[in-house]
């Protein structure tokens, strides 16, 4: 999966697409525009299985492209991510929506995942 396909499966990003101020472009240039920018800051992070992952407080995109990832929620509540599955909405929507505040991201298998930083998007954006 390339960066750009990953971003178009993410839910939210449709309201970020909204929300853009090029009131000028139809909605599919603002999608397209926006995909490309976000794709451009995505870094690829390679993790090892038992290494932890930073959150910043919520301020890094993570979306997996392969592996696992284990995230210890508030109350210490446990979910698997996979391939496709995403945490950390924060950093590009300034909200957390219905994600669960992470205390903890684990690699539960060697694998792949996409970051991005707020303070990276929040000057790209």
């Amino acid at each position: 999966i390339d960066r750009v396909q990953t971003l178009q499966k993410l839910p939210f990003l449709n309201k970020l697409v909204a929300s853009s101020k090029d009131k000028h472009s139809t909605s599919a240039e603002k999608a397209q525009s926006a995909v490309d920018k976000i794709a451009s800051i995505m870094k690829p992070v390679y993790f090892q299985k038992g290494q932890e992952l930073p959150t910043n407080n919520g301020d890094i995109l993570y979306v997996v492209k392969d592996g696992n990832v284990k995230l210890t929620a508030a109350g210490n509540k446990q979910f698997v991510l996979g391939a496709g599955n995403h945490i950390g909405r924060k950093a590009l929507m300034g909200t957390q929506g219905n994600e669960p505040t992470v205390s903890k991201l684990e690699a539960a298998t060697d694998g792949t995942a996409y970051a991005i930083d707020k303070q990276v998007a929040d000057k790209v954006l």
